[in-house]
């Protein structure tokens, strides 16, 4: 009860003796809303898209040395032209030769190899989206015989990178 008793006085003198006053109230100057600072430079739909090139979870994409867009969405590797526009997809859900199951990641080559590697496997395509293999981690001989070297047990790579047809580098 002192307490509260206590509190009261110290809030009335502060009430009574005017705390506060003769500061002075500053008012802040609103700066006007900034306009045209963005610029809309790219598209990826319209309502003459064709569904299987609308994005629905897009998880990652790259620019090929064409200015092609490739997005992995749903599965797919969708690939759209330097404007947006759709012009064709692969992939698709599955365990089959070109076919992703929770893709992790799409990377190009500088010869624009791509590699797409999702659960325990990355596919691998040519520059013109055409299927070139299946890499199954847990198969692969060199990556078998680094485990061995090394006395490791079985990670996961996060990323293959293909080079070429036939040379692919693990991350």
């Amino acid at each position: 009860m002192q307490y509260k008793k206590r509190l009261l006085a110290v809030f009335c003198f502060a009430v009574f003796t005017g705390c506060g006053a003769g500061s002075e109230l500053e008012i802040a100057e609103i700066q006007p809303p900034l306009t045209d600072i963005l610029t809309f430079e790219l598209s990826f739909g319209d309502a003459g898209t064709q569904d299987e090139f609308l994005l629905a979870r897009p998880y990652s994409f790259v620019v090929n040395s064409r200015d092609e867009i490739l997005v992995v969405d749903e599965d797919y590797v969708k690939v759209f032209d330097s404007n947006g526009t759709g012009l064709t997809r692969f992939g698709g859900n599955g365990n089959g030769p070109g076919e992703f199951n929770r893709v992790r990641s799409i990377l190009l080559s500088p010869d624009d190899y791509i590699s797409v590697s999702g659960a325990l496997m990355a596919n691998s395509f040519k520059p013109d989206f055409s299927y070139i293999d299946r890499i199954n981690f847990r198969n692969e001989r060199p990556f078998k015989e680094i485990l061995e070297l090394n006395d490791l047990i079985f990670q996961r790579p996060e990323f293959v990178f293909n080079i070429s047809e036939t040379e692919h580098v693990y991350t």
